[in-house]
């Protein structure tokens, strides 16, 4: 990610236009806060109810792959279905001149890889506390609607700055017994190779939340 002053540098990136200072689909953005797998994610705020969101934003050239706007989109609606204090909270999503978007509670803050880099070895209070409220969250979403993760890795875990933990990156997310796709063919490995668990790693398509609690230790 690249280190930016978030209000006043101004970004060209490949693949997407610069947006700072510019309305998309009426949100105000600010500042680029960086790129994951599927696009750019932006700091920008929403005039009418005065708050911050995180915009991601879809990469364009994915956006011509209908099995990745497929991957976007529910990504979308797993999170949307999930009200919890420690998963990220979507406030919307859309398609604004062709260009598909989420937006999304903005949690000030940090993410746990940074807090690692930063910090070395955690306090194993600190960590313990970390891991409980990462755990609540799978639990919510297994709980809920029998949805696996399936990317818990630091990168997708944020932190604010009362160190209350904010899972996000539901991209890979997969509601168990729903319908697949060819996003999840078997043989096709999902998920972070550090941080899958074997059945992920082998391509499985029949896994349960006992992959989040892999990924989990090893985060």
């Amino acid at each position: 990610m690249p280190e930016l002053d978030p209000d006043r540098q101004r970004v060209t990136l490949p693949g997407m236009e610069p947006l700072e200072g510019q309305t998309f689909a009426g949100y105000e953005v600010v500042s680029l806060l960086g790129r994951g797998g599927m696009g750019f994610v932006w700091k920008a705020r929403q005039p009418m109810l005065n708050r911050f969101v995180a915009l991601k934003i879809m990469a364009p050239e994915l956006a011509a792959d209908p099995e990745f706007v497929k991957r976007f989109k529910r990504e979308a609606t797993a999170a949307a279905s999930l009200m919890h204090e420690n998963l990220v909270q979507v406030y919307a999503a859309g398609e604004f001149e062709g260009q598909h978007y989420i937006a999304m509670e903005f949690v000030e803050g940090e993410t746990l890889r940074n807090l690692i880099e930063r910090s070395g070895k955690l306090d194993p209070i600190e960590a313990l506390d970390i891991t409980v409220q990462i755990a609540q969250a799978l639990q919510h979403a297994w709980n809920k609607a029998q949805i696996i993760h399936r990317d818990v890795k630091p990168e997708n875990v944020f932190l604010t700055r009362q160190k209350e933990v904010r899972l996000g990156d539901m991209g890979l997310a997969k509601t168990v017994g729903g319908p697949t796709t060819s996003l999840t063919q078997t043989g096709m490995m999902m998920g972070s190779p550090h941080y899958i668990s074997p059945e992920q790693a082998r391509g499985l398509k029949e896994i349960d939340f006992r992959a989040d609690i892999y990924s989990l230790g090893c985060t």
